[in-house]
């Protein structure tokens, strides 16, 4: 199941889509489906009602159906 998490660089914070998995040796860890830049941008594109501005990462098709969810 995928879920918003937070995250820091060069002192600034943005938010991500990640999912848990298990690798093959059983040790927890997530993957990042979809970058989503900063809770502001982010915000204000909602509220405005357009496709929120990320960055897919690759092999990542079906985090688009949890972004379409967040909307407002």
């Amino acid at each position: 199941m995928a879920s918003l998490q937070r995250y820091s660089s060069h002192s600034q914070t943005y938010w991500r889509l990640v999912e848990s998995f298990r690798r093959p040796g059983g040790k927890p860890t997530v993957r990042v489906l979809m970058h989503l830049g900063k809770a502001e941008e982010l915000f204000y594109r909602l509220q405005l009602g357009l496709a929120p501005s990320v960055r897919r990462i690759p092999g990542r098709t079906r985090s688009w159906s949890c972004m379409r969810s967040l909307r407002c």
